[in-house]
């Protein structure tokens, strides 16, 4: 059964208190014995014999308190080195989920940039097609203009958390709907 470092120091305290009190004895058995008491000579040399014991267990139990400091220090760096290593293992999946959001972002981006463009292409036509037919635009509605900015406003917003402070809570198709009402019922009138 191996003691804990604790119980050896406790055992060690124990120790030194009797080591204390055998001291005590001896010293009062020792000048009984210098006083002419006959019997307190082997008191004092009993007490002597106690002082030997309590010093060699002394040694003993310092021993084993280096050996159970040590067992102790050795089991405490090997339950934080598994700690370490489940940490780390978290911080490897975590790279590895990390990694996989980045290639959907790069997806997502490769097909969002596309169609951003198109919007600012498409957003043109527009103009230049009203521009044509004699038709003025108004320019103060929202979506006519810039709004692949208003998207990417909206996504960078939305990113960092902060969608609520959007001026515009509509979606990207609401606001594009909204600033060419007039182009699409026109086109729904013209075709019927």
């Amino acid at each position: 059964m191996s003691s804990t470092s604790h119980s050896i120091r406790e055992r060690i305290a124990a120790l030194d208190l009797a080591r204390a009190e055998t001291e005590a004895d001896f010293d009062r058995h020792a000048s009984a014995a210098i006083a002419g008491d006959a019997s307190a000579g082997k008191l004092a040399a009993e007490a002597d014999q106690r002082l030997t014991r309590l010093a060699t267990d002394r040694r003993i139990l310092e021993r084993a308190l280096f050996r159970a400091e040590d067992t102790e220090r050795s089991a405490a760096e090997a339950d934080a080195a598994v700690v370490r290593l489940a940490h780390r293992a978290n911080a490897r999946a975590a790279a590895d989920r990390l990694l996989d959001l980045a290639r959907k972002i790069d997806e997502a981006t490769a097909a969002m940039l596309p169609l951003l463009r198109e919007i600012e292409a498409t957003e043109r036509e527009i103009g230049s097609s009203m521009r044509l037919a004699g038709l003025s635009l108004t320019g103060g509605i929202v979506g006519q203009s810039n709004l692949a900015v208003i998207a990417m406003d909206r996504l960078t917003l939305s990113a960092n958390g902060k969608a609520m402070f959007a001026s515009d809570q509509r979606p990207i198709a609401e606001i594009a709907k909204g600033a060419w009402r007039d182009l699409l019922t026109n086109n729904k009138e013209e075709a019927a």
